[in-house]
């Protein structure tokens, strides 16, 4: 019952109610967390550019979305929708670890945890394409991209703002 706890709050400052807040928060954090798959259209990026930032960012962008899921209850109607992609988020998650070794066995020596972290999120395609998972983990994105598309839209619309654009025009 901590999603009726939440959902009876109200943001003090701006009398806002939670799940408003909520939705706002989650715009933000994940167009942080995953630029790219946020903002993801065929014509801009190769899939191959946004698999290794999807599975690094996947633990992070679950616990985004499963606070949104949390905040709006089940009668909420963006909740539908916060469930889908976080199921999308965790089955990415799944393979965190694998990637993380994987990158970590074919690194130069001497990398430490922030250089390796960025090249987890933005690793060389050869790198990629040599690791056994690849094939899931591009199957697995390409579920996440749909259903964070379909979050983001039905975000957009229920906050009356499309963080990412907003973000390019200032």
């Amino acid at each position: 019952m901590a999603w009726l706890r939440r959902k009876k709050r109200v943001n003090a400052g701006m009398g806002e109610p939670a799940q408003q807040v909520a939705a706002r928060a989650a715009q933000l954090a994940l167009a942080d967390l995953a630029p790219l798959v946020w903002a993801y259209s065929d014509r801009e990026y190769g899939l191959e550019l946004i698999v290794g930032e999807a599975v690094e960012h996947s633990g992070e962008v679950y616990q985004v979305v499963e606070d949104l899921f949390t905040a709006l209850g089940p009668e909420h109607p963006l909740h539908t929708a916060a469930i889908a992609a976080g199921e999308a988020a965790a089955g990415l998650s799944l393979l965190r670890e694998s990637w993380v070794g994987f990158c970590a066995q074919h690194a130069p020596p001497g990398r430490d945890e922030p250089t390796a972290a960025t090249d987890r999120v933005w690793p060389n395609p050869s790198v990629l394409s040599a690791w056994p998972r690849y094939e899931v983990a591009c199957a697995r994105t390409r579920r996440a991209l749909v259903a964070l598309t379909e979050l983001k839209a039905q975000l957009t619309q229920y906050t009356g703002h499309d963080v990412p654009a907003a973000w390019c025009a200032a």
